[in-house]
């Protein structure tokens, strides 16, 4: 959610949600991933979450008149801790299919 393509007013938050590929491990994280589509749309950080859903306040809905397009995919990260002591990132699972939606 929402729906491929959809198109959303600005004056409501984005709520993005994917279903649960199983229990996370407590290594495990979803990565969500947004890419932004055009001139208007804001630069967002990748979120780390353990939920299956993510809220995109209105804060960062383009400005009136303007429209902000995305794309946006999720994978499941694992995270172990080498010999060394680095951390070493390892997908769990493959990402999901690249969804758009436009901010009005």
């Amino acid at each position: 959610n929402p729906p491929d393509g959809a198109s959303l007013s600005r004056s409501e938050p984005v709520l993005l949600q994917w279903v649960s590929v199983d229990l996370l491990q407590p290594n495990e994280w979803y990565v969500l991933q947004l890419f932004p589509r055009t001139l208007d749309s804001n630069q967002i950080p990748t979120a780390w979450t353990k939920q299956t859903s993510f809220r995109l306040e209105t804060g960062l809905a383009p400005v009136e008149g303007t429209v902000a397009e995305y794309s946006w995919q999720i994978s499941v990260v694992r995270v172990n801790r080498a010999e060394t002591g680095e951390l070493v990132l390892e997908a769990a699972s493959p990402a999901s299919e690249v969804r758009t939606f436009s901010w009005r």
